[in-house]
C-alpha cells in the first residue's frame, strides 16, 4: 500500500493537521500529553528554533505518521531535531499507528534519501519511550541502510503500578518505608491544625494559582530557580491554561495554616497521572516533609480517581523509588551518514553495547 506524503514547513501546519493528529495519538502505542499537536504547537511558539520540517504520512484520508522535526542549521552540520524540547518534554517520538510503526520508520528512511529531504548529516530523537519500537527498530533499518546509528538509554522514568486501594498501595512499600510515610503524615498534622489537600478545578483563578506554583518552584532549590526564565514561566502558564482547557491538568498544593507550602503541576492522561513538576517551602522542609508529603496525598488521590499508573517521569531521585516506583526508561538514537564522534561513545555506551554485556 503507497502513502501519501505531505510536508509542512511553515507554522499552519499545526493547524491544518490538528485534528488528524490528535486521532493519531490515540492510536499510537503510548499516548501522551507530548506527543500531542498541542504540545507541540505551543513548544513552537515559544521556543522556535530554526526551520519547521513537519513530515505527514497519510493513508488515503487518515493520518498513520508523522514525524514532528525541525533543522538545526549549526556551523559544522545540518542536524534534524524533535520538535518539544528534550528539557521540556519527558516522551517523545515518531507517530505511527500501532502494528505500522516499521512501515512508518522505512517511509520516514526513504523520505531522508529523497530529494524532499534537507541536507543532512545527523538525526537526532530524544525522549524515546521504551513502550514504543523506535529506539529499537529505526536504527536497525537505518544500519540496514549503510549509515550509522546509535542508542542508548537518556533517563528513567520511574513509574508506580497503582493498586485499587491506597492501603493496597501502602503495602506495596518496605516495612521502613510503609513506616516512614505515616510518621511523616502524623508529623505534619501535629505541626499544623489545618491541613488542606487542594486541586485547582476549571472554575478557580488559574493564574493565581500558576502564581503560587512558580513561587514554590523557584523557592525550593537553586536549579529550579535558574531553569525558571521569564520565557519559561511564560510557557508553564500557557501550558496550564491549555492543559485545563483539554481536560489534562492536574495542579495541587498542600496547604498548612492557610498557606501553600508544596505544589504538583501534573497532566492525567490514557490512566496515567503524570508529574510534570513540583516545588516547596523550604523553611518547612525539615518540620513537616511538605513535597513527600504531597506526593503521597497525590498518589492516594490518583487511586481514588481510578488511574492505573503514577509516572514521575524523568529523573532518578532517590524518594521515587522509596515510594514504590520501579524503573522505565527513555531512550536516544542518533543516525548519521558518517561515524559519531568519539566522545559521544566515550560518554555513553550504547544500547547493543549493553546488551550484549549483560548491563
Amino acid at each position: 500500500m503507497t502513502l501519501r506524503k505531505i510536508i509542512y514547513a511553515e507554522e499552519r501546519g499545526f493547524d491544518i493537521l490538528h485534528d488528524a493528529w490528535e486521532r493519531l495519538v490515540a492510536r499510537t502505542p503510548f499516548p501522551s500529553p507530548f506527543i500531542t499537536c498541542d504540545w507541540h504547537r505551543l513548544w513552537w511558539q515559544h521556543f522556535r528554533e530554526g526551520n519547521l520540517h513537519l513530515v505527514a504520512w497519510f493513508d488515503e484520508e487518515e493520518l498513520v505518521g508523522l514525524a514532528p522535526f525541525y533543522i538545526s542549521d549549526g556551523s559544522a552540520h545540518c542536524c534534524l531535531r524533535p520538535v518539544g524540547g528534550i528539557e521540556i518534554a519527558d516522551y517523545l517520538d515518531i507517530l505511527a499507528v500501532a502494528g505500522r510503526e516499521e512501515e512508518i520508520y522505512n517511509a520516514f528512511l526513504d523520505h531522508l534519501e529523497s530529494p524532499d529531504a534537507p541536507e543532512w548529516t545527523e538525526i537526532e530523537l530524544i525522549n524515546l519511550p521504551e513502550h514504543t519500537l523506535t529506539y529499537r527498530r529505526l536504527p536497525q533499518l537505518a544500519q540496514e541502510r549503510g549509515w550509522w546509528a546509535w542508542t542508548r538509554i537518556e533517563d528513567v522514568c520511574p513509574v508506580v503500578p497503582l493498586p485499587e486501594t491506597f492501603e493496597e498501595y501502602l503495602q506495596l512499600l518496605d516495612k521502613k518505608q510503609r513506616h516512614e510515610v505515616r510518621r511523616k503524615r502524623r508529623r505534619l498534622y501535629r505541626f499544623a491544625s489545618d491541613v488542606r489537600y487542594h486541586v485547582v478545578q476549571p472554575h478557580e483563578d488559574l493564574q493565581s494559582a500558576m502564581d503560587q506554583f512558580v513561587h514554590l518552584h523557584r523557592r525550593s532549590h537553586p536549579d529550579k530557580a535558574a531553569f525558571m526564565t521569564p520565557q519559561m514561566e511564560m510557557f508553564f502558564r500557557d501550558l496550564a491554561e491549555l492543559a485545563m482547557a483539554r481536560g489534562w491538568l492536574h495542579l495541587a498544593f498542600l496547604e498548612v495554616n492557610g498557606e501553600a507550602v508544596s505544589t504538583l503541576l501534573c497532566f492525567d492522561y490514557n490512566d496515567r497521572r503524570m508529574v510534570y513538576n513540583s516545588g516547596f517551602e523550604p523553611e518547612v522542609a525539615r518540620e513537616i516533609s511538605p513535597g513527600v508529603n504531597l506526593v503521597v496525598m497525590d498518589i492516594e488521590d490518583a487511586i481514588q480517581q481510578g488511574l492505573k499508573v503514577f509516572d514521575f517521569l524523568q529523573g532518578d531521585e532517590t524518594y521515587k523509588f522509596r515510594l514504590g516506583a520501579i524503573p522505565t526508561y527513555v531512550y536516544r538514537a542518533l543516525l548519521r551518514r558518517e561515524p559519531l564522534p568519539p566522545e559521544f561513545i566515550h560518554h555513553g555506551k550504547t544500547v547493543l553495547r549493553q546488551e550484549r554485556e549483560g548491563t
